[in-house]
């Protein structure tokens, strides 16, 4: 975030003093973009529940334990920003990535004979993770030339997070029981929302006084948290580095 911030401001000081002074043509700036989420996250959760084989020796439970990694990749992102008064103005930037990862399982399964001998077990599944983003910006807008520009932003942002979680681990096993195979997992749809904060810059170069071409650079973070059933809340990271391109439509 302090890197971010610290670019901006050496980007304004760079820029010719004739660009700050020109007037942000238009009112209203519409941006679409195609963009990457060039940055991960990982998080780890813990659960216990009664496996079959606990039936036979009650009070043993299997307990599991699952890291899961955010995915990077492809992203949707578009917005509008409202000129206010002079170089400044106010803009809503919307963002939605949708990816899927393996989860990494090890779980301890019960031996269905014996007190005290679990069995370890690893596997992976994947599991959908889905990332909605509102961002909302104070925008400082400055022409380097007639046809570039940057629009320099920051402000809040809200996350709208679903993600899939391992809630059972089934295994393969036969006896004598001493040994166990993973064999499949059942996940839980999580939704959580948090707060966070974002920053970032748009270079537009307008071919027409409508219509035009841009980059994308933003950076956001923020915590959502997760309540699987009959457990603890999950805080997870939200947000990341985004990059894009796309079209600028002014009016």
């Amino acid at each position: 975030m302090r890197r971010m911030l610290a670019f901006t401001l050496l980007a304004l000081a760079g820029l010719p003093h004739q660009g700050l002074a020109q007037a942000w043509p238009g009112r209203v700036t519409i941006s679409l973009n195609g963009a990457f989420q060039a940055t991960s996250s990982t998080f780890e959760d813990d659960l216990t529940f009664l496996h079959p084989n606990s039936g036979n020796i009650p009070g043993e439970e299997a307990a599991v334990e699952t890291r899961y990694e955010v995915p990077t990749g492809a992203l949707f992102d578009g917005g509008a920003v409202v000129r206010l008064a002079g170089n400044f103005g106010l803009g809503v930037s919307v963002s939605m990535a949708n990816g899927t990862n393996d989860v990494e399982i090890v779980a301890r399964i019960p031996h269905p004979l014996l007190i005290g001998a679990h069995r370890q077990v690893e596997g992976a599944v994947p599991a959908r993770h889905v990332e909605r983003g509102i961002h909302v910006q104070a925008v400082y807008r400055v022409a380097a030339t007639e046809r570039l520009y940057f629009a320099f932003s920051g402000g809040p942002s809200h996350f709208n997070v679903e993600q899939k979680v391992v809630s059972a681990v089934t295994a393969s096993e036969s006896y004598p029981f001493d040994t166990a195979t993973f064999a499949s997992a059942n996940l839980q749809v999580l939704q959580g929302t948090g707060w966070g904060v974002n920053t970032g810059v748009d270079a537009g170069w307008m071919f027409t006084r409508r219509f035009g071409v841009g980059g994308l650079l933003r950076y956001s973070k923020g915590t959502v948290s997760l309540a699987p059933t009959g457990r603890e809340v999950r805080e997870i990271d939200a947000g990341g580095l985004h990059a894009g391109i796309g079209a600028r439509i002014a009016f």
